[in-house]
């Protein structure tokens, strides 16, 4: 999993996994990112999308939490998986339960698309 999305009381949130260092260093730049809601806090990184960060910005933390798990899987995983597109489960909270989306070869526009509606 390399990203959760969730919607509660109006406000839209993804947690995406990250390098702890570049984590906390975000987090003192922005007001709208802290750590992991429920997550580990060193890896993982909240983010209210308020308008605060550009498209660009979170476009960039979506592709390095991807990175990072894509990292992480064995090389017999990353031979099946096509690393420039998405494979993952995304999970929408939409305070009367969560859906669960699964994604095979979205691009990170898709996702940015899927935060706006």
């Amino acid at each position: 999993m390399f990203a959760l999305i969730s919607n509660q009381n109006n406000q839209l949130k993804i947690s995406l996994k990250c390098d702890p260092f570049m984590a906390e260093s975000l987090r003192q730049q922005y007001a709208s990112i802290s750590p992991g809601y429920h997550l580990n806090k060193n890896h993982w990184n909240t983010i209210l999308i308020d308008g605060t960060l550009s498209e660009l910005e979170l476009c960039k933390m979506i592709d390095h939490s991807y990175e990072l798990v894509f990292k992480g899987l064995r090389k017999s995983e990353k031979d099946v998986v096509n690393p420039s597109a998405i494979m993952d489960v995304l999970l929408f909270d939409f305070g009367f339960g969560t859906i669960r989306f699964y994604l095979n070869s979205v691009p990170t526009h898709l996702i940015i698309l899927l935060l706006k509606f």
